[in-house]
C-alpha cells in the first residue's frame, strides 16, 4: 500500500507513508528485520527488498528521517557486502539487494 499510496488516496496522497513514518514501533521493526535478516536464506531476500522499498518511499516523503534511516541502510549495506564475500553462492542476489539499498539512500534527492 505504501508503494502506491499517492494513487490510492486522492484526498490524502501520502496517507500510508505518513502513517508508517509516524509509527515508531513499526519503523523499529522494519529496521530490526533489515539489520538482523538472515542473508544466507534466499526466502528472506524478498522481505528485505520490500522493507527497502517501503523505506525508500517513507524517506522520499520524510527526508528528516535521514538520521535514522541512513545508519540502518549503511549497516545493511555493510552486512550485504560481507555476505557477498562469505556466501559467494548468494553474491549475485545480494548484489541486486545492494542496488536497492543504494536507491534508498538517494530517495530524498
Amino acid at each position: 500500500m505504501v508503494l502506491n499510496d499517492d494513487s490510492i488516496f486522492k484526498e490524502a496522497p501520502f496517507h500510508a507513508r505518513d502513517t508508517i513514518a509516524n509509527d515508531n514501533e513499526l519503523m523499529d521493526k522494519l529496521y530490526d528485520s533489515l539489520i538482523k535478516g538472515n542473508l544466507a536464506m534466499p526466502q528472506e531476500g524478498s522481505l528485505r527488498e520490500c522493507i527497502l522499498n517501503i523505506l525508500f518511499r517513507v524517506y522520499q516523503r520524510r527526508p528528516e528521517l535521514k538520521v535514522i534511516i541512513e545508519p540502518v541502510v549503511y549497516q545493511h549495506l555493510a552486512n550485504l557486502t560481507e555476505a557477498c564475500k562469505s556466501i559467494p553462492e548468494r553474491a549475485e542476489a545480494l548484489q541486486d539487494e545492494i542496488e536497492v539499498a543504494k536507491k534508498v539512500l538517494n530517495a530524498p534527492l
